[in-house]
């Protein structure tokens, strides 16, 4: 199955900052200094103070209001499936919370986008490099997790009879240009009772 993740557009509700929006991380110029690595609670802005994210289900977009500037920024997400859900985690540990939407579900397979903060006052989707596919489910044998070592990327391929997988766990890495591999992945044989709970969206709680 295809990655049908739909394009985004970023869309500040208000003034836009005068830093020029870039592709951001914290090794972008145009950011400020995190206070702590990772991030606190839902801090998108990396000022210590966590920033309410809202879905507005009508408009279909994601917004956030920056207690570092008081601003509400917001990106669009056409054709994002209702209901959904939503997570605010510092995926890759550099003091600036990601969010990361689920976009749409078919046939048990769940797509995700990632947004990150990528200027003052700017929110950006992340591009995904080649290879990086942010889906989750036990159809494909796929999904996705993080934890204080960074981000990684799961994908099983079960023996002929099914009753065990090869699981590969590969790390990645949230670069300026996007999200990409970060070398060789790891392989574990195991069960399929213990495979099938690889299979998912485990960065941060979803809500």
């Amino acid at each position: 199955m295809a990655a049908t993740t739909p394009p985004s557009t970023v869309s500040p509700s208000s003034p836009p900052a005068s830093s020029t929006p870039g592709p951001g991380g914290s090794g972008a110029a145009d950011l400020p200094t995190p206070v702590t690595r990772p991030a606190g609670a839902s801090d998108v802005d990396g000022d210590g103070i966590g920033d309410p994210v809202r879905v507005n289900e009508t408009t279909s977009k994601i917004e956030v209001t920056l207690s570092r500037s008081g601003r509400t920024t917001s990106v669009d997400l056409p054709g994002l499936q209702l209901p959904t859900v939503h997570a605010v985690v510092d995926a890759n540990v550099d003091g600036f919370a990601e969010i990361l939407v689920r976009t749409a579900t078919r046939d048990g397979i769940e797509e995700y986008t990632m947004l990150r903060y990528a200027a003052r006052d700017v929110l950006a989707p992340v591009t995904l490099g080649p290879g990086v596919r942010l889906s989750a489910g036990q159809r494909d044998n796929a999904g996705f997790g993080c934890d204080e070592t960074g981000m990684r990327l799961v994908a099983g391929t079960s023996s002929t009879v099914g009753t065990d997988f090869q699981v590969v766990t590969t790390p990645l890495q949230l670069t300026l240009e996007g999200l990409v591999t970060a070398g060789q992945g790891t392989t574990t044989q195991m069960p399929a009772s213990g495979a099938n709970s690889q299979f998912r969206a485990s960065c941060g709680v979803f809500s």
